[in-house]
């Protein structure tokens, strides 16, 4: 790994074992830790449970809960935000569009701030034009809504310790947060290869739905951790 700070007090690590080069801003609101002897981002790749989304964070639950669901942006809330944006239907109307499409309803809190632990979701609600959001939306109000749907409402562990972000096409997979993390990797992830599969659920046109999540993804991440260039795995 080598590290290289630019005259502006950014901080650049490039990494031997792929093409990703990760700007850090000083300014970021989350910690940031030097990856020393990497191993290939795919080293973490686990199969992904189908039935179940999660959020992109790279953080980790109670050891009792299998955090294998499909990495979108705020679980569930980045889908209903997508086909709020795509769609031009109100709050409800998405809700319900993603209920019948047969999605699940997942969502999460962090210990530390609950119902606005969940970074993509404190940004809808506080700066919602930042992640293509088209309106504020509380965090504690789409829990609610999420919980009415039966979704499963999961809470992260810890604090943030972001040291990559990547963009998944390798089918069926996600990053199993558990074994990155034993290896001081925090990585935030988007399972992009489940997007066409999600708009067809949707009758969303898949070019338009996968361009509108990845856009979200990449903003959420920047504005969460000042991280601005992304791996893609394939």
């Amino acid at each position: 790994m080598v590290k290289k700070i630019n005259k502006d007090g950014s901080i650049v690590f490039f990494s031997f074992y792929h093409t990703i080069m990760t700007e850090l801003s000083p300014k970021t609101s989350m910690s940031t830790q030097k990856i020393e002897n990497a191993l290939p981002t795919e080293q973490f790749l686990m199969p992904a449970n189908p039935k179940k989304f999660r959020c992109v964070d790279e953080r980790q639950p109670d050891e009792a809960v299998i955090n294998d669901g499909i990495a979108l942006p705020g679980a569930i809330y980045g889908i209903v935000d997508a086909i709020k944006a795509i769609q031009h239907v109100d709050e409800p109307t998405a809700w319900q569009l993603a209920s019948d499409a047969g999605l699940p309803m997942d969502a999460h809190m962090d210990e530390h701030h609950h119902e606005r632990g969940c970074g993509y979701g404190k940004l809808v609600e506080d700066e919602p034009a930042t992640v293509g959001a088209v309106e504020s939306v509380p965090a504690k109000t789409r829990k609610v809504t999420a919980d009415e749907h039966g979704g499963e409402i999961i809470t992260l562990l810890g604090d943030h310790a972001p040291t990559e972000a990547i963009i998944n096409y390798r089918p069926d997979t996600t990053i199993d947060t558990k074994k990155a993390l034993a290896d001081k990797r925090g990585i935030f992830d988007l399972d992009a290869w489940a997007l066409p599969q999600l708009a067809e659920k949707l009758h969303i046109d898949a070019d338009q739905f996968s361009s509108h999540i990845i856009d979200v993804y990449q903003k959420t991440v920047t504005r969460l951790t000042g991280i601005t260039k992304f791996q893609e795995v394939r």
